[in-house]
């Protein structure tokens, strides 16, 4: 906050994106400093063990499937980087894998890679699922 506060007011040069991205994640910071005061609050105290015991587990979790993630990302980049939109950048790429998790594209993206090598494009979208 001390540095989103002296960006936005003292340095001249500054850009105007820079000051507003450091002055909402001050905010976003303030936000979750107060997580901690729920558990003084009975109505509270809850939401407040349910965090404390389930964002330490997310993150093993999260920190087991990133890399995974990663590498379907680059894989599909590599093999249909040059042959279709959707796989054209990384993050395109990690756009299209995370739209598949969540079922959104799934015709489609069978669809978009028939004219590619088939057999590969079948085993990389139901190895990823």
């Amino acid at each position: 906050q001390m540095a989103a506060a002296f960006t936005s007011c003292c340095v001249s040069s500054a850009n105007v994106y820079w000051r507003l991205n450091l002055l909402a994640l001050s905010a976003a910071l303030a936000w979750i400093n107060m997580v901690r005061y729920l558990a003084f609050f009975k109505s509270s105290y809850s939401l407040f063990m349910t965090l404390a015991v389930g964002v330490p587990k997310v993150m093993q979790y999260m920190v087991g499937v990133i890399p995974v993630f990663v590498a379907y990302a680059i894989i599909g980049l590599g093999l249909w980087g040059f042959d279709t939109e959707w796989f054209s950048t990384f993050s395109m790429s990690s756009a299209s894998l995370f739209s598949l998790l969540n079922g959104d594209i799934l015709h489609d993206s069978f669809l978009n890679l028939r004219n590619t090598n088939w057999n590969l494009a079948q085993l990389y979208l139901y190895s990823f699922l």
